[in-house]
């Protein structure tokens, strides 16, 4: 059996840029989101998938500027 080993560091940078990105919604949205990530994290999707989503539901929110 392989090991997964986070090369890219996902992991750390998932550590620091949740609340990065969440300050970018509107307030209204923020608590929501911070719940889809804990329970991302909680099915154990990985952290480059989490950042992902998270960096996504900030460039649609940039696009349309209206809370989700």
């Amino acid at each position: 059996m392989v090991a997964k080993v986070d090369i890219h560091r996902r992991d750390e940078i998932l550590e620091r840029n949740p609340e990065r990105y969440i300050s970018k919604l509107f307030p209204e949205d923020q608590k929501d989101v911070k719940r889809f990530v804990n329970g991302l994290l909680i099915q154990r999707y990985s952290a480059g998938r989490v950042d992902k989503y998270l960096s996504t539901l900030v460039s649609i929110r940039k696009r349309l500027n209206v809370p989700y």
